[in-house]
């Protein structure tokens, strides 16, 4: 394992948005503030799965260059 593994896997963390939504459920009343923060969050869990396997996935492919050499 190496430090590209744990970035990648920690970048990919970020995916865990159920708390996230119910503490948006919880902080705001219903209406627009609730609609605004749960598109947030599954934007920046979008956005988090997505980063963290362009890591995974490319730092697996540079491991797989370097021993060919």
């Amino acid at each position: 394992m190496q430090w590209r593994h744990v970035v990648g896997a920690s970048i990919v963390a970020g995916i865990g948005f159920t708390v996230s939504l119910f503490i948006a459920s919880l902080a705001f009343e219903d209406g627009q503030p609730v609609v605004e923060a749960k598109v947030g969050v599954l934007l920046a869990s979008l956005v988090a799965g997505l980063t963290g396997a362009a890591v995974l996935a490319f730092g697996h492919q540079g491991a797989r260059d370097q021993d060919r050499t």
